[in-house]
C-alpha cells in the first residue's frame, strides 16, 4: 500500500490555527508585561522626590512620564517545500546455455528476477 496518502494526510493537517493563536496569546502576554513595567516605572517616579527652590516635588509631578510601548503588528513567516517520490523496479534476466561436446548434450539456464520499492519524502 502506497505511503504517500498517508503523508499528505499529516502534511495537510499542519497545526495552522495554532501557531496564529499562540502568536495571538505570547503578543498578549508581551504586552501585558510591557505594560506592568511602565507602570512599576511610574509609581518609582511617583516615589522619587527632588527639592527644588525649597519644596519638594516628585518626578511625576515634574512631568516625568514612563514610555508605554505597544505592538502594532506581528509577523509569521513559514516556508514549506517537500517533495514525495514513489518507484517500483522490476527486473527479470534470463540466460541458457547449450553445449554439445562429443556426444554429450548439457543445457543450462538461468533466471534472475529482482524487486524493488522506493519511497521518498
Amino acid at each position: 500500500m502506497s505511503e504517500v496518502p498517508a503523508t499528505t494526510r499529516q502534511l495537510l493537517s499542519a497545526p495552522l490555527p495554532q501557531i496564529i493563536e499562540k502568536l495571538g496569546v505570547s503578543i498578549a502576554q508581551a504586552q501585558m508585561a510591557l505594560d506592568q513595567n511602565s507602570v512599576q516605572i511610574a509609581q518609582e517616579l511617583s516615589t522619587s522626590e527632588v527639592e527644588i527652590g525649597g519644596e519638594t516635588y516628585n518626578l511625576l509631578s515634574l512631568g516625568f512620564l514612563p514610555s508605554f510601548y505597544a505592538f502594532t503588528e506581528a509577523t509569521v513567516e513559514a516556508k514549506l517545500s517537500f517533495s514525495m517520490t514513489e518507484s517500483t523496479e522490476t527486473s527479470i534476466n534470463v540466460g541458457a546455455q547449450i553445449g554439445i561436446n562429443y556426444g554429450v548434450f548439457m543445457a543450462a539456464a538461468s533466471v534472475s528476477v529482482g524487486y524493488a520499492r522506493k519511497f521518498s519524502v
